[in-house]
């Protein structure tokens, strides 16, 4: 083939139907290093999701954990008072049936006091504990309340000097 003056000589590439043979490589180059840049994004994704997953289940988890100590702390504490509320019930009985006492109303109505509070805890205590300790706790309340009220009846308010200046129990 003969080349004429100022004619182009097309290259073996051009009329092979080929591109220039540099532009091959740095498509692939580029392509390459666009894929690996998509990738690396992607997998940052992935990775940066699934941390967010485990620090939030973690998360759950640790309310969780704090809830149920919270709720343990709080039966534990109900059944202190109610044990407290009953030993001192008992106590201020055990006291005031030693003896006659000038202020017997006033240490009565303390006695009816005190089972109200075992009352009210072991309402406390059944509505955090359902079943069988919530129930217990209701038949401690109710004896306690049978024993005030018979520590009511049972006293004699007056004084000592003479008969007719006594009350009659449960007045």
């Amino acid at each position: 083939m003969a080349c004429k003056a100022g004619q182009v000589v097309p290259s073996p590439w051009q009329t092979a139907g080929m591109a220039d043979p540099y532009l091959l490589p740095a498509v692939v180059s580029t392509v390459g290093t666009l894929v690996a840049a998509l990738g690396g994004v992607v997998t940052t994704s992935i990775f940066s999701g699934r941390q967010d997953e485990r620090r939030a289940r973690q998360e759950d988890e640790r309310a969780a954990r704090q809830l149920r100590e919270q709720e343990a702390q709080a039966r534990l504490n109900a059944c202190g008072d109610l044990l407290t509320a009953a030993a001192q019930l008992r106590m201020h009985l055990q006291i005031l049936g030693q003896r006659h006492w000038a202020d017997m109303n006033i240490k009565l109505q303390a006695a009816q006091d005190e089972a109200a509070s075992v009352g009210r805890c072991a309402a406390h205590v059944a509505l955090l504990i359902p079943g069988d300790p919530g129930e217990t706790a209701l038949l401690l309340s109710r004896s306690a309340g049978q024993l005030a009220a018979h520590a009511v009846k049972k006293a004699n308010v007056g004084l000592r000097t003479s008969s007719d200046q006594r009350y009659l129990g449960g007045e």
